[in-house]
């Protein structure tokens, strides 16, 4: 995962204007726990960032922010979040972006390939200043059809039928690529999680 990603990453969930990630992470975290399942490779990674706002326009609901570097950016804020006319030029956006990819491997499983997808949203109370947080949880279940421990790569069935190659580029990776078998089934669970806070100057 590179900063480039991460940085489109906050520009598209800034108006979100989420709180504590963590919180929503470990929640999702813990409704996705399954003890049928082996662990074989994990990775995540969390980029903090502190933005000033330049401006704001409520009828288009769009906010400028702008970095320590002063390289600003547009972010259209969605119409879930409230209480937009309260956020003023030279208030502080406090933002933290959480990404993380898990693998495991279902055991005596006769489950099929599927994709489940969760969210949680979450705003502070009309007493505060305005924040709150936004996390989303993927989880699909895909089947190996073919493994090439020479090449590095595994092939797998989505939900959808199709077929997809992926080539494990990691040691630890390509050491879990000899504990699969054809047939095997995988979860693959990609959580994404943004929080954020306004502070006044």
């Amino acid at each position: 995962m590179s900063r480039k990603n991460h940085a489109r990453g906050l520009a598209s969930l800034a108006g979100a204007f989420a709180v504590t990630a963590l919180l929503a992470v470990s929640a999702l975290s813990a409704q996705a726990a399954n003890p049928t399942t082996t662990p074989l490779a994990a990775e995540a990674e969390e980029v903090d960032l502190m933005a000033t706002v330049v401006s704001v326009d409520v009828p288009s609901r769009t906010v400028v922010l702008q970095n320590d570097e002063g390289k600003q950016a547009k972010v259209r804020v969605g119409d879930g979040v409230q209480r937009l006319d309260e956020i003023k030029p030279g208030d502080k956006i406090k933002l933290r972006y959480f990404e993380s990819v898990a693998i495991d491997l279902r055991r005596n499983s006769k489950a099929k390939p599927s994709a489940v997808a969760e969210q949680v949203t979450e705003r502070a109370p009309a007493s505060q200043l305005p924040a709150g947080l936004v996390a989303r949880q993927v989880t699909v279940t895909t089947e190996v059809t073919a493994i090439d421990l020479k090449k590095n790569t595994v092939t797998l069935k989505g939900p959808n039928g199709g077929l997809h190659t992926v080539a494990a580029k990691k040691p630890d990776t390509q050491a879990a690529l000899k504990k699969l078998k054809k047939g095997d089934l995988i979860d693959i669970t990609y959580t994404e999680a943004m929080a954020a806070e306004v502070t006044k100057p």
